[in-house]
């Protein structure tokens, strides 16, 4: 199911910006030396970033063109690893990450606190993208 399909069949509020070009979603592929996850860039071809509430949990994406950066002032990879990408935060303190450290090419959705950021403090939201949305959806998890 794609990330449009999800927000077409679930009760989603969303806030979406404008879509991201091919080449920005590359740069950051290359940037990070990674493969974003299909669902994810489908979400991308639509809205450069977003923020929506997902069941009991708000998200908010960052713009593509921001994630270098982004990951680069919080220290991500500095204290997770090379393989977790932030790519959002819940609003707060909380970052939404994708892990790539066992399925480089499906990555986990995770999220960190983001004063902490310690590997032991991760929490899977989903086994995927698409997974970790719909978890989120149905209330299997929720991030606050």
């Amino acid at each position: 199911m794609s990330f449009f399909s999800i927000l077409k069949n679930w009760p989603v509020d969303w806030d979406g910006d404008l879509s991201a070009s091919p080449q920005e979603i590359n740069a950051a592929e290359q940037g990070f030396s990674i493969q974003l996850p299909s669902e994810y860039r489908d979400m991308l071809t639509r809205w450069k970033g977003g923020e929506g509430t997902f069941g009991k949990s708000y998200m908010v994406f960052w713009p593509i063109n921001e994630l270098m950066q982004l990951n680069n002032d919080f220290q991500i990879q500095r204290y997770l690893g090379p393989h977790i990408v932030a790519i959002g935060t819940n609003g707060g303190g909380i970052g939404i990450c994708l892990d790539f450290r066992d399925f480089a090419n499906k990555p986990r959705l995770i999220a960190v606190p983001l004063g902490d950021l310690d590997i032991n403090e991760l929490l899977e939201l989903g086994q995927s993208f698409e997974d970790g949305i719909l978890n989120s959806i149905n209330g299997n998890v929720s991030i606050d």
